[in-house]
């Protein structure tokens, strides 16, 4: 199975799950799906699993992977190794976990992972998205799995883990999240910009107060991405070149338009979104918003350090979209909008990746 095969597989599945489920109109005239169950959400991801375990080897895969095999096995030379490294304790922890219960097996490292990323993404976008298969539609087409899952491993990693935690926020139980947020840190580093992200994102969606606080925050990751040195300092602890930031162009204009889709929409039903004033909803356009904004400073910056920022914030953009799409637009505009997006975001991928 090749990465194209994704999307035969999601319309087989959109079309079970349409036999089984159906659809129904509310009293609003509104198209509403009723929640599927765990054993469909995780059918319908099966294939992405499946790709990012036995797909090729690609992005950082090959490098995970030497790395990998060359992790010490001794528990004396584990304790000396973990001594050893700058950053992402926790993950290699776990690697060398894996790998002394599996005798070095690749497989078992590469389905691990992929099921520590996998499971909080099905189990968010199952929870709070109007559109599950939706979700998982934006989240293939905006290429998840091949740029992140197969490629940013330890920070896709670190992201999810947050993810996970989307429940948390929400009940503002922030000691936990605090809590999880370092954690993810020991994952990877670029975590911990999501310590003041969640606290923000609370606000209600298009407040003033809320903007202002996302304005300064998208500002100082400005101030703190702009050559300075603590932000070279920075990137060499994370572990990247630094020939290859200081030669970076900076994202590419059209994932930074395809990322103003869902601030526009969200805009434009600002007074329904108000209106219905839901806090996974509220959270999703602050995330947003800011997503779009630190992808902008990445087009002048750098789209190897700034750039992979917003992808903590982004995952939320899946779950706006299938309730913009439906909730702002008559049951027939619905189609029509629908129809759009899922050109738009294919045609993206297909410029992207194919």
């Amino acid at each position: 199975m090749n990465y194209n095969n994704i999307f035969v597989w999601l319309l087989g599945c959109w079309i079970l799950i349409r036999i089984v489920y159906g659809e129904y109109r509310t009293t609003e005239n509104k198209y509403v799906q009723k929640k599927i169950n765990c054993v469909y959400a995780l059918l319908a991801f099966l294939p992405i699993i499946y790709i990012v375990v036995f797909g090729p080897m690609q992005g950082d895969v090959p490098v995970y992977i030497y790395n990998y095999k060359n992790l010490p096995e001794k528990w004396t030379d584990i304790v000396l190794y973990i001594k050893t490294l700058d950053n992402s304790y926790l993950f290699w922890t776990i690697s060398i976990i894996i790998k002394k219960i599996s005798g070095a097996n690749t497989t078992a490292f590469r389905l691990v992972i992929a099921l520590l990323q996998s499971v909080p993404v099905i189990y968010i976008y199952r929870k709070y998205s109007d559109s599950y298969l939706l979700s998982l539609y934006l989240f293939v087409t905006s290429a998840i799995p091949i740029a992140w899952m197969m490629n940013g491993i330890r920070q896709f990693t670190a992201v999810t883990l947050i993810f996970a935690a989307t429940s948390l926020v929400l009940k503002k139980d922030y000691k936990k999240v605090i809590i999880i947020i370092l954690i993810a840190t020991l994952i990877h580093q670029t975590a911990i910009i999501m310590l003041p992200i969640v606290f923000i994102a609370q606000g209600k969606a298009w407040n003033k107060k809320t903007l202002a606080l996302i304005a300064i925050a998208i500002m100082l990751v400005y101030v703190f991405t702009s050559k300075s040195g603590a932000y070279e300092s920075f990137m060499e602890t994370a572990g990247v070149a630094k020939e290859v930031y200081v030669t970076d162009d900076g994202t590419n204009p059209l994932r930074v338009l395809v990322n103003f889709v869902p601030v526009i929409l969200a805009f434009i039903g600002r007074k329904m979104v108000e209106k219905d004033d839901i806090p996974i909803i509220n959270m999703s356009v602050n995330m947003s918003i800011i997503s779009f904004g630190i992808y902008l400073i990445s087009m002048v910056t750098s789209g190897i350090m700034v750039g992979r920022v917003p992808i903590y914030m982004s995952l939320y953009n899946f779950i706006l979209l299938p309730y913009l799409i439906k909730r702002i637009f008559t049951y027939d505009s619905y189609r029509v909008i629908l129809g759009f997006v899922i050109v738009f975001y294919g045609l993206y991928y297909y410029v992207q990746y194919v």
